[in-house]
């Protein structure tokens, strides 16, 4: 993996946690949420959100649906604040 890549999964990790905890208004995000890990491709098309969820499975199912359903919030808000050609497509996990 390339330091550039590196550099992209580290921003990407910390601007989407960010995104998650102070944006992101969905009731079935009730529980805490950490982003742990992001795996970029290399052609910065699709990432990997590698999340940890602090609850029972049925929260967490509710959490990664939600999170699923705001991608689109959280690629547009990417977009305003990281300076890339190409945002990736998120994947929750």
């Amino acid at each position: 993996m390339t330091r550039r890549l590196d550099r992209v999964n580290a921003l990407l990790r910390e601007e989407i946690g960010q995104i998650i905890s102070e944006r992101l208004n969905d009731p079935r995000l009730s529980v805490v949420v950490s982003v742990t890990q992001v795996t970029t491709t290399s052609d910065l098309k699709s990432a990997k959100v590698y999340v940890s969820v602090l609850g029972n499975e049925e929260e967490k199912q509710l959490t990664i649906q939600a999170l699923t359903s705001g991608s689109g919030f959280l690629h547009k808000e990417l977009r305003k604040i990281i300076e890339l050609r190409h945002i990736p497509e998120l994947t929750f996990l």
